[in-house]
C-alpha cells in the first residue's frame, strides 16, 4: 500500500458529443470530454506514454482509424489510442 493516497471525486463518463453514458453503453467514453474539463487535456496527450505507437521506428506515423475493426479505439500497435 501507498504511503501516499489520493482521492477522486465521482465522474460522468461522456461520450464524444460531450453527453454522458448510462452503464449499459457500448459507446467508448471521450477522456477529453469526461477530463478535459479539469485536467490539461493537451499536456497530457503530448506525453511519452500517451504517444506510445504513434510512429514506427522511422518517424512515420502509422495510426488508423481501422487499425483494429473489433476494436475501433485501438488506433496503433502501441499504446496509443488504447487509454
Amino acid at each position: 500500500m501507498s504511503s501516499q493516497t489520493t482521492s477522486h471525486e465521482k465522474i460522468i463518463l461522456k461520450g464524444f458529443d460531450g453527453n454522458p453514458l448510462t452503464i449499459d453503453s457500448k459507446i467508448p467514453y471521450s477522456p477529453k470530454r469526461t477530463c478535459g474539463v479539469c485536467h490539461d487535456y493537451e499536456r497530457i496527450t503530448r506525453g511519452y506514454h500517451f504517444q506510445q505507437g504513434r510512429m514506427d521506428g522511422t518517424g512515420k506515423i502509422v495510426i488508423s482509424d481501422t487499425f483494429n475493426q473489433k476494436y475501433s479505439w485501438n488506433l496503433s500497435s502501441g499504446m496509443y489510442g488504447k487509454h
